[in-house]
């Protein structure tokens, strides 16, 4: 309970608790404004849509302004506030979980030959969900697109990469060509042909990937791998054992109906009659005997002569080599089809990526400006570009040796390499691209 006595507030231990540890966490509202503060755009005309939102910082852009992540109809975006117009909020305010998914993935893999299919969002988790079913070899490679576009593939920094073991995501952009998470590549998957799995990949708020997964769903389908099978041993046959001899209570039940004959009463009569069936029944009952002992006697010769041609037993080292020999031949084939499935996915990027060539036009501009090769200042038009005069005859003659940014080299356009290398400062333009023909002579016939 609360209440008051003069000047003195009295409240409870959780509401002094709750107080005290809100003061300890929460920064002063002086305090300047960090990445990752929960905050609220304020002063702003309800016509920008902004007004009352709250949202968190994601980073600074200069001259005050902000990055900042919020919620807009059930999906987050980033927009652009000035700090004026910010202000830190409890962190009980901060926005809940995107409803919708921020971005849209697909996934493609060699179980259908690289064809881009919807991923779907699970936003209790965050992540997005796809299922697959293993198909022959119990082993499936894969990698993501986003908006199924082959140029922002999401993929990781290595051949075969898996959950258990380190790797990093890339992506997305136009790389990968030959890097692919696989199911199957670790022992610890336990994968088996037609055991479905559902792959699961992790992202950040703002829609970047962030963590790969998947687990096995039917754990309980597996299927048999083949082994080598073990010789049968040698067993000694059994020993047949005569038959007891035939007594009166082993008879047929239609030979004891009769009664034993009466002592000196043997000859005609119905005595006589009795006796004689009786003496038949006996006789039917031992020739059964005998059919049924020779019967055992030829199956004890069958076994004993299957046992003399039956070859030894395989000596532990001879059976050691033998499954060493089946392991390795599980693992080339496992490795050939892997190397099937690369080569399926690079048919399908070299379809998917592929650009005709392109004609640059030269032509003059209305005004001079600076050469976007060496810098210098030049009228000289080469397409939408600024190009010197030089530039442009060195560009020319790379142009008669083959050279086409639109070639795909390695699952990258040719056109990128350069820039790339442009960029660390390693090579000029002209260089870089000089070099890039010759580590891809063959797509350029470049000598």
């Amino acid at each position: 309970s609360r209440f008051v006595s003069g000047n003195l507030v009295l409240v409870s231990a959780d509401q002094f608790s709750s107080a005290i540890s809100g003061q300890l966490m929460s920064p002063p509202d002086d305090a300047p404004l960090a990445a990752g503060d929960t905050v609220e755009v304020i002063n702003m005309p309800e016509s920008s849509g902004m007004a009352g939102l709250v949202g968190t910082l994601m980073k600074t852009l200069g001259k005050g302004r902000w990055s900042v992540k919020v919620i807009v109809d059930g999906e987050e975006k980033s927009k652009v506030v000035n700090a004026e117009h910010l202000q830190r909020c409890d962190a009980a305010r901060q926005p809940m979980k995107a409803a919708r998914a921020p971005q849209s993935y697909s996934i493609v893999g060699t179980w259908d030959d690289w064809q881009p299919a919807d991923m779907s969002w699970n936003a209790e988790l965050e992540c997005f969900e796809s299922r697959v079913v293993l198909g022959e070899g119990a082993c499936e490679s894969f990698k993501i697109l986003q908006n199924a576009d082959w140029d922002r593939c999401v993929y990781p920094d290595r051949k075969d990469a898996n959950p258990h073991s380190h790797h990093t995501i890339l992506g997305p952009d136009d790389g990968g060509l030959d890097e692919e998470w696989t199911i199957g590549a670790d022992p610890k998957d336990e994968a088996a042909e037609g055991l479905c799995y559902k792959i699961r990949m992790f992202i950040f708020p703002d829609g970047r990937p962030k963590q790969m997964a998947w687990e096995a769903l039917q754990k309980e389908v597996k299927v048999m791998k083949p082994k080598v099978p073990a010789a049968p041993v040698a067993r000694e046959p059994p020993v047949a054992s005569e038959p007891p001899p035939p007594t009166i209570e082993h008879l047929p039940p239609a030979a004891t109906h009769f009664s034993a004959p009466a002592p000196g009463k043997a000859g005609g009569g119905p005595v006589g009659k009795a006796a004689e069936e009786d003496a038949e029944a006996r006789q039917r009952a031992k020739e059964m005997l005998e059919r049924e002992r020779l019967a055992r006697e030829r199956l004890a010769e069958r076994l004993e002569a299957a046992a003399q041609i039956t070859r030894p037993a395989i000596t532990n080292s001879e059976e050691g080599r033998l499954a060493l020999h089946q392991s390795q031949w599980e693992v080339e084939d496992r490795r050939s089809q892997v190397q099937a499935n690369r080569e399926r996915y690079r048919s399908s990027v070299q379809e998917n990526t592929g650009a005709p060539r392109v004609n640059i036009v030269r032509r003059e501009a209305a005004a001079a400006g600076v050469c976007a090769e060496c810098g210098d200042s030049t009228t000289n038009m080469m397409d939408q570009m600024l190009c010197c005069e030089g530039c442009w005859t060195e560009w020319q003659e790379l142009r008669q040796r083959g050279w086409d940014p639109t070639i795909i080299c390695d699952g990258v356009r040719a056109g990128h390499r350069a820039e790339r290398l442009a960029d660390d400062g390693s090579f000029s333009r002209a260089m870089a691209r000089q070099y890039v023909m010759r580590q891809y002579g063959s797509k350029f016939k470049f000598e």
